[in-house]
């Protein structure tokens, strides 16, 4: 059973990081999609393994976050018996925009 979690809100330009934990007695292999496509590493964004729990954990981090990262995140988590899935709705906010007169 994975671990649900509520909105995750990140400002424009900062990094987002999601973290995924599954209870089982066999370890899982995590991978995380947005909406039917699978995510990959690439040069902002880094999918892994392992981390707290004794390796029972996906990192999903977004460095840079834009406006159009904002959407629902999903934690996809396998081993022998089976697969869970959790969504993770992600807002994207803008930061401060200062005027000057």
């Amino acid at each position: 059973m994975i671990h649900k979690v509520s909105t995750t809100i990140v400002t424009v330009g900062n990094t987002l990081v999601l973290n995924c934990t599954a209870d089982s007695v066999y370890p899982p292999s995590y991978s995380w999609k947005s909406g039917d496509q699978p995510i990959t590493n690439t040069s902002r964004v880094n999918v892994s393994s392992g981390g707290g729990g004794g390796g029972r954990s996906g990192l999903l981090l977004v460095r840079q976050v834009a406006y159009n990262d904002s959407g629902v995140y999903t934690c996809v988590a396998t081993n022998s018996i089976g697969q869970d899935t959790a969504d993770f709705p992600v807002v994207v906010q803008g930061g401060w925009i200062l005027f000057v007169f």
